[in-house]
């Protein structure tokens, strides 16, 4: 939709917005009293661009089907509240812009991205960005002079150039502990902010970022800020000092107007005890310094009060110490840590104990005990394999991992231990075999395979013997019957003779029949 007007002041009108062919068209008007409203009408899912700029329209109404919202689709339309449903995911370019009458917005849970300038010159007092919200972009929220404070949630990762720029009733920002980057002129221009805090999460402040901030009186950097760009915190008159963490490794040309800010060469140093120190030089000067102070000078060094350099042989062994270097330039002033440990003279350590060594999968499980340390604290332990060179173990602690060996492969072991002043001797040797897991689970498939074929073998043999004992079991009942029916066959026989032939005749114990009335053999005698 183009340009929607609401008629003569005094008029109510009420729009009710549908999708009409993928653009919109007023269905209807409706209502009375002083306040014109705007009713999109569930379905649409885009408000494009331009949609309903220069509209007069004190509240709309927006469904939840509703995804985007274009560039300047509300631009300049009088609105004095707005709710972004859930729904929507992003915000165009200057989408609520121009609306000196909008005090209150609320932006649903789903948007990640917020355009350009989307609420510039509003009239908003607070606005509550939700956790979805990844990246604010240039201009968002640029010179809403009635905002009086910023909440940036965890989820935001950058804030744009001029952001938040302009807004000169800010007196509290709340920056998240997610923010990497701070874009150029971001706060710039919020003359009642007092105090910000920059989190661990940032590593850079862009050109003017928080450029003539007038009230700003505390600066507190994070740990992890690494460059402060030109003028970043320039044009504050109520700073007048400010301390640069270690992590800072470059500052941009007057980052804190008329402060000296600087970085060190070196922010810390380990150096035994009567060698020559590295010490360091004062780099990246912002601004003029007309002098260098040190809150005490080492034992056997030299401190130059002109070049703010530190050099020299320490002479007194010390634990770590922190000294703070003041760079001056009256009435400001610009301050850093240096930390300095000298380590005694000293011997290197005593030789570990090798309490253990036990094989694993192609690697070696090391227990040890450690030896003294010689005075300096040990700083590493070394190993070495089957008499070859030794190898750093990345720790300090046991037990320790030697990893990369080849499996079921047998090694000798010795450890050495290390500080500041050297090597100590060798442990004594232990030894052991590591094993090769895929080797195992090959051998373990073939042993499974080979008693499973043997069981099989063992029940067909099994079934095999109880065929054949069926067999001798029957063969054998068969055998215990054949005297019987031998014997019942002798008798049929006898039977049969005594019924056919009737008469039988004897020669001692043989036995012949003849038909009756007839003769016996010769030498045989008739038998009743």
């Amino acid at each position: 939709m183009g340009e929607a007007n609401a008629g003569p002041d005094g008029d109510s009108l009420t729009y009710f917005v549908a999708p009409v062919g993928g653009g919109y068209q007023i269905a209807g008007v409706s209502g009375s009293g002083c306040d014109d409203s705007l009713t999109i009408a569930p379905g649409v899912t885009s408000i494009g661009d331009r949609a309903f700029e220069n509209a007069v329209v004190d509240v709309v109404t927006i469904p939840n089907s509703v995804i985007s919202i274009g560039d300047s689709a509300f631009e300049s339309t009088g609105l004095t509240s707005v709710t972004i449903p859930n729904s929507v995911i992003s915000l165009g370019d200057f989408a609520f812009a121009d609306n000196a009458s909008l005090i209150s917005v609320t932006i649903g849970n789903s948007v990640t991205s917020i355009g350009t300038a989307a609420f510039a010159y509003t009239g908003l007092t607070s606005v509550t960005i939700p956790n979805s919200v990844t990246t604010i972009s240039n201009y968002t929220f640029y010179n809403d002079s009635s905002l009086t404070s910023v909440i940036i949630p965890n989820s935001v990762t950058t804030i744009g150039a001029y952001a938040f720029s302009g807004n000169v009733s800010v007196t509290s920002v709340t920056i998240g502990n997610s923010v990497t980057s701070i874009g150029g002129y971001a706060f710039s221009g919020n003359i009642s902010l007092t105090s910000v805090t920059i989190p661990d999460s940032v590593t850079s402040i862009g050109t003017r970022a928080f450029y003539g901030n007038t009230s700003l009186a505390s600066v507190t950097l994070g740990n992890s800020v690494t460059t402060i760009s030109d003028e970043a915190f320039a044009g504050i008159t109520s700073l007048a000092t400010v301390t640069i963490g270690n992590s800072v490794i470059a500052i941009g040309d007057y980052a804190f107007g008329e402060i000296p800010a600087f970085t060190l060469t070196h922010p810390s140093e380990t150096v035994t005890i009567n060698n020559v120190a590295t010490g360091f030089t004062i780099t990246n000067l912002s601004a003029p310094a007309v002098g260098f102070s040190i809150s005490a000078t080492p034992p056997g060094m030299d401190f130059d009060e002109t070049t703010g350099a530190l050099s020299g042989t320490p002479s007194t062994a010390a634990s770590a110490t922190a000294y703070t270097i003041t760079a001056t330039n009256s009435p400001y002033s610009a301050r850093t840590i240096f930390t300095l440990t000298v380590l005694g003279a000293g011997t290197a350590p005593a030789p570990p104990t090798l309490n253990s060594v036990s094989g694993g999968n192609k690697q070696l499980s090391i227990v040890f005990t450690s030896g003294g340390d010689g005075g300096a604290a040990i700083t590493d332990y070394e190993y070495s394999i089957n008499g070859g060179a030794y190898t750093s173990a990345g720790t300090t602690t046991s037990p320790f991992t030697i990893t990369g060996l080849s499996g079921r492969t047998a090694y000798s072991v010795t450890i050495k231990a290390r500080n500041s002043i050297g090597l100590s001797t060798a442990s004594s040797s232990l030894s052991a075999t590591t094993t090769d897991s895929s080797l195992d689970a090959n051998e373990a498939a073939a042993a499974e395979a080979a008693r499973v074929a043997a069981a099989a073998e063992a029940a067909r043999v099994t079934a095999a013997n109880a065929a054949a004992a069926k067999k001798q079991k029957e063969l054998t009942e068969l055998l215990s019957v054949i005297p019987s029916i031998a014997g019942l066959a002798l008798n049929l026989g006898d039977l049969t003779n005594t019924l056919l032939l009737k008469q039988k005749c004897v020669k001692g114990t043989k036995t012949k029949y003849v038909k009756k009335g007839a003769k016996c053999p010769k030498g045989y005698v008739r038998k009743k």
